[in-house]
């Protein structure tokens, strides 16, 4: 490991790659791209995360490990990366969270349980298993009254008791 490990978290605002039936949640989207031209907006994040050099990045509302990787070969160019996504989003938006690498290390995917679906983490434990770095995106209430306000913090309450359950798990199994 590099002596000083430059980690990077980004929300990338529904990065999906408009296939499958993707479709953007937000009337006006960023850089007012199609679903179909990720492209230009891949170019665009990895220009962004490229001055903190970073050796792993977290993503969130990112489709897969594919688009990950992506953004991080032209984020750090000429760097092997290595990525894991978890796969539970609905299909026409899928909200997931990925981690990318390229100092190497062990993935590991916490899928969401009823209690605080559709949101899960993937986790990164760094070679020599001292550090984890983990990936998750949690339901924001903004807006939200009465049922869909309690709801969602449930759901934040309940990915947090199993975020804490499965790290013990995690350092056990070290």
């Amino acid at each position: 490991l590099p002596r000083t490990l430059q980690v990077v978290s980004y929300n990338v605002w529904e990065l999906y790659d408009g296939g499958g039936r993707d479709r953007y949640l937000a009337r006006r989207h960023a850089d007012s791209l199609t679903p179909g031209d990720v492209k230009l907006r891949v170019a665009k994040l990895a220009a962004q995360i490229r001055a903190a050099k970073p050796h792993v990045i977290a993503f969130q509302e990112i489709e897969d490990a594919r688009l990950a990787c992506r953004v991080a070969a032209l984020a750090v160019t000429g760097s092997k990366w290595t990525c894991a996504a978890g796969r539970w989003g609905r299909r026409d938006t899928p909200q997931n969270v990925a981690v990318a690498s390229r100092v190497g290390g062990t993935f590991s995917v916490l899928t969401p349980r009823r209690r605080y679906a559709p949101r899960g983490a993937v986790a990164l434990t760094l070679p020599g298993g001292k550090l984890t770095v983990l990936s998750v995106h949690l339901k924001s209430s903004r807006g939200a009254r009465g049922y869909a306000d309690c709801r969602n913090a449930a759901r934040r309450e309940g990915l947090a008791r199993a975020l804490h359950t499965w790290l013990d798990q995690l350092d056990d199994g070290r």
